[in-house]
């Protein structure tokens, strides 16, 4: 009996074994089936990250191109508004400039007429009395 023991010990031992490797491999395949499951979802998660990432890139990249195109259009706004404002400036200063060389040349036109009158007024008496005194001495 004692060898049927021994036998059934061994048989029963065997069993446990058996059933102990298989709840192993059913374990190791969870963890391992459980251990893909979060790889996946850690890699998905990374991706969807990476994603966001871009996309958020993306839309900064959109917005600092808006604003850089709005702003050229606002400072080519300003320069042809300044560009209009120094030619405006310029005709004006022209303008002045022109009024001032005529008035200059008429003042000094003035000047020379009234200088010419002077003389001619210095001659015509000094002409009067070179005639008067040439009549006292012919006479």
């Amino acid at each position: 009996m004692n060898q049927v023991e021994n036998v059934n010990k061994q048989l029963y031992l065997e069993n446990e074994y058996k059933q102990f490797m298989r709840s192993m491999k059913k374990i190791r395949k969870e963890n391992q089936d459980q251990l893909a499951l979060e790889k996946k979802n850690s890699v998905d998660r990374v991706k969807n990250i990476k994603d966001e990432y871009i996309k958020n890139e993306e839309i900064l990249k959109n917005q600092l191109q808006t604003k850089l195109i709005n702003l050229r259009s606002s400072h080519q706004q300003t320069l042809k508004q300044e560009k209009e404002r120094l030619d405006r400036e310029l005709k004006l200063i022209q303008n002045s400039h022109i009024e001032k060389m005529a008035e200059l040349s008429e003042s000094h036109d003035n000047q020379i007429n009234q200088k010419s009158e002077a003389l001619q007024n210095k001659l015509d008496s000094f002409e009067m009395k070179f005639d008067r005194e040439k009549s006292k001495y012919n006479a």
